[in-house]
């Protein structure tokens, strides 16, 4: 089979099934919104605005001073990703994703540094474990803070055995570049807008596409 043949006849059978059963799929597409608007947007986007600009303003500055030396000697991480540490934790993973992304690109850290961070900072936003998972989904507020507390205790045990593979990183005693408050609060609106844009954007393709293989 030519290469490609089978994704162009994917895409080709999608297209059809879009244009044949529009309705549900239409359906799918307003769940995914309804998911976005309910869920989504109201338990990340605050935590992707303000880690964004805890990173990028002087507030990252005490958190590396607090977190830094356990962030460096446990996890064997620079002390420069404690923010992003404590933001995947607070925020949920996304959050964390999104600063890493700012620091590879900054040239703060290196690829590997933040695969190895990503690699066990993949828990929920304690928002989204109590109020979606706990209080939605089983209706009891303590078993989402149980699935959260579950989520951050195997993450830092999982980081700890993987950090045992790297020595442990110089200390940092140079501050960090950081932009003035305004500039940080508008850069952080925006990235956590382009950020949630992108996650919802996902859900949509995705909730029409289960739409339409329900309807097949």
């Amino acid at each position: 089979m030519p290469k490609g043949m089978l994704a162009a006849a994917g895409c080709g059978l999608a297209g059809v099934g879009v244009l044949f059963y529009s309705a549900q799929v239409a359906d799918g597409v307003r769940s995914g919104l309804a998911l976005c608007g309910q869920t989504l947007i109201p338990s990340l986007f605050p935590f992707m605005a303000l880690a964004v600009l805890t990173g990028r303003s002087a507030a990252a500055q005490p958190v590396c001073r607090l977190l830094g030396p356990f962030c460096r000697r446990w996890l064997r991480l620079p002390q420069s990703l404690a923010p992003v540490l404590l933001m995947s934790f607070v925020g949920g993973y996304p959050t964390g994703a999104r600063m890493l992304s700012g620091m590879i690109k900054s040239g703060e850290i290196t690829p590997d540094e933040a695969q190895r961070l990503l690699f066990f900072a993949v828990s929920p936003a304690p928002s989204f474990a109590v109020v979606a998972v706990g209080c939605g989904l089983l209706g009891s507020a303590r078993a989402g803070a149980v699935i959260y507390g579950c989520h951050l205790f195997t993450a830092l045990l999982l980081g700890g055995r993987q950090a045992r593979r790297h020595t442990t990183p110089p200390a940092q005693t140079e501050k960090r570049p950081h932009l003035p408050f305004a500039a940080a609060l508008v850069e952080s609106t925006a990235a956590a807008v382009e950020g949630m844009l992108s996650i919802c954007g996902f859900v949509l393709l995705f909730s029409a596409l289960l739409a339409l293989l329900q309807a097949v």
